[in-house]
């Protein structure tokens, strides 16, 4: 930075005053540039949007009104009526379309689609069998004239799957645009199913579209300049539109493999710069026809409307240029001025400086003298100093030894208290267990006695079951002694025993039970007579215990007041040598200040000297001037 200003202010002055025309002029023009080029990339999306817009719905407009004359020549009479003539004619009998029969039927309902043909300028109008797939008519008679559309070689052509698409949708349809091999061009085709009077489809009729249309409506080019052109790209990414840059035909020849076609294999569409199939970067704003949405049609195109960005943005850098041009001039003019301001500032400051140079000279000879007298007398005071720090130091370091001594005397003896109550609550905590184990004790023998009690009342049920058992047996012999008439009976009685045999089991499981509840509970007795003797002998060590730490309390305390009286002696002894040490601190610090006036005093001359040094070297004044005005002075 200093390289680009340089030391002299004649030449800082000019830089600065350059700088201060040319920044803010910087700053304008890149802001101007930037929301001019932002403003006009979103004009120019806008208006490649409406002409998108608009030539889509053109295209609609154009395939809606040929599917409407194909629905208004299936449903007319004449249709009706020339279908009937050929089928009788081609399809009840072997076809033949050399024959009178056939001429004569041609003639006949040739007149009302040749008119429809010139009107709309269709390529050709077609009459289909619904049943054999056999073309009966078509306008030009061509190569197509008599072919099975059900069999090569025209089973994968336009026509057939238009054909095939009608019969099984029952409706209006479309074929998108394909080489179509009696012709050799790009064709497309429209069609409508014809109804006999049953509703049954009887024949389609087709209209064969040629590109020029589409054309027409796609080259109009009216606010698109040199480069923009909008076309059709189908879903196989060739063209379905002529460019207006090519002179042949790139219909269904030209692939346009770009990152707009791509997107519109996966959605819509959008408005984004690219690069062309040239590698030219343009502003593409594309989206789908809505052929199949608007139509009902089984493929879609997609129509793109595109300016290269060297054309959209042409105003934009001719605004940059004309600001490239004012800057130099505004650049030129700050120049001129800046110069003639610095002279105006610089020539006062040269006359400044040679007095500033003299003056500075007798007061830095003056700071000199002062600093070596403050040296020499703040030796002295710091030796003192020094001494009486380290006095009051030891007698510090006394007072909080003492002072510890006498908190650890009280901090014991608390602690030694605080022990002394534990122990009593240990042996009153000793005394209530011991209470709670008794109370154990009689719940266990009480529950014993009632086991014992449940052993009677088991063996009295064992001699219940017993007595029931031996009964149902009598009742058994009884009912067999009874023959028929006691055959009820003797269910009862095995009933009987049945349930005298589960009460037995019952009796003899519960016993089980029992004789176990009765080994934990002696287990249990046995137990808490050794806790009771386990609690007793807890209880007079925790009152030896309670004895001694009520010994070790009384002599601690007897130590904390010695060591108070000691702290306390020390701390008088601190007052009166912090006194010391403070009088002398502020001795020194007395002469501290004037030592740091004095050399702050000898920094600012000398800082005074650094910046008339730079002042001189400002304003233009040698190294030999500065050295004259010393030696005068």
């Amino acid at each position: 930075m200093k390289k680009i200003f340089g030391d002299n202010l004649m030449k800082r002055l000019i830089i600065l005053f350059l700088l201060g025309a040319l920044i803010p002029l910087l700053v304008v023009s890149f802001i101007s540039f930037h929301y001019s080029r932002n403003a006009l990339r979103e004009e120019v999306f806008n208006h490649l949007a409406s002409v998108k817009k608009v030539k889509a719905q053109q295209i609609l407009q154009f395939l809606e009104g040929r599917m409407s004359d194909a629905r208004f020549l299936a449903e007319s009479s004449n249709t009706r009526e020339a279908v009937d003539l050929l089928e009788n004619c081609l399809v009840k009998n072997s076809p033949d379309f050399k024959s009178k029969e056939y001429e004569a039927v041609y003639y006949k309902i040739d007149p009302f689609y040749r008119k429809h043909l010139d009107v709309h300028a269709y390529k050709d109008i077609y009459l289909i069998s619904r049943e054999s797939g056999l073309v009966m008519y078509t306008a030009d008679r061509g190569k197509d004239l008599g072919t099975d559309l059900d069999s090569a070689p025209y089973r994968d052509s336009g026509l057939a799957i238009l054909f095939k698409n009608i019969l099984k949708k029952k409706k209006v349809d479309m074929a998108d645009f394909t080489l179509y091999a009696p012709i050799g061009k790009p064709s497309a085709f429209i069609g409508a199913p014809v109804f006999d009077e049953g509703g049954e489809i009887v024949a389609v009729i087709a209209l064969q579209i040629g590109t020029e249309r589409i054309n027409l409506i796609m080259k109009e080019n009216t606010g698109m300049g040199k480069t923009g052109e909008t076309y059709l790209v189908g879903q196989d990414l060739l063209m379905r539109s002529d460019s207006r840059f090519e002179s042949g035909s790139t219909i269904l020849k030209k692939r346009i493999d770009t990152k707009a076609t791509r997107d519109l294999l996966i959605h819509k569409g959008d408005t984004r710069i690219i690069r062309n199939n040239n590698g030219e970067k343009v502003l593409s704003c594309y989206s789908h026809a809505e052929l199949n949405e608007t139509l009902g049609t089984d493929f879609e195109w997609g129509i793109l409307s595109e300016i290269t960005e060297a054309e959209a943005f042409a105003p934009v850098r001719g605004l940059a240029f004309q600001i490239f041009l004012f800057g130099i001039l505004l650049a030129l003019l700050a120049c001129l001025a800046g110069y003639h301001s610095s002279r105006s500032i610089a020539m006062p400051l040269m006359e400044i400086t040679n007095m500033l140079v003299t003056s500075i000279g007798q007061i830095s000879e003056t700071v000199i003298r002062l600093v070596n007298t403050s040296e020499e007398t703040n030796g002295s005071v710091s030796e003192i100093t020094t001494t009486v720090e380290e006095v009051k130091q030891t007698a510090h370091l006394s007072y909080e030894k003492a002072e510890q001594v006498a908190e650890k005397s009280g901090e014991v003896a608390q602690i030694s208290e605080m022990g002394k109550k534990a122990t009593d609550e240990v042996f009153a905590g000793m005394n209530r267990i011991k209470e709670e184990m008794e109370s154990v004790a009689e719940s266990i023998v009480r529950l014993s006695e009632q086991i014992q009690s449940i052993q009677e009342i088991i063996n009295t049920v064992n001699d219940l079951s017993d007595q029931s058992n031996l009964l149902s047996v009598n009742a058994s012999i009884e009912a067999a002694r009874a023959g028929e008439y006691g055959k009820s009976f003797g269910i009862v009685a095995q009933e009987v025993k049945t349930l005298a045999d589960q009460s037995t089991k019952a009796t003899e499981q519960v016993r089980d039970i029992l004789s176990e509840i009765q080994k934990a509970t002696g287990e249990a007795v046995m137990s808490t007579e050794r806790g009771n003797k386990a609690v007793e002998e807890g209880a007079s060590l925790s009152a030896q215990a309670g004895e001694s730490i009520q010994k070790l309390a009384e002599s601690i305390t007897e130590s904390a007041q010695s060591a108070t009286q000691i702290a306390a002696s020390s701390k008088q002894q601190l007052v009166g040598t912090d006194q010391l040490a403070a009088a002398m601190e502020i001795i020194k610090e007395g002469f501290v200040q004037d030592m740091s006036s004095t050399k702050e005093l000898e920094t600012a001359v000398r800082g005074l000297e650094g910046h008339v040094s730079k002042l001189r070297k400002l304003a233009g004044i040698s190294s030999k001037g500065l050295n004259k005005v010393r030696g005068e002075s």
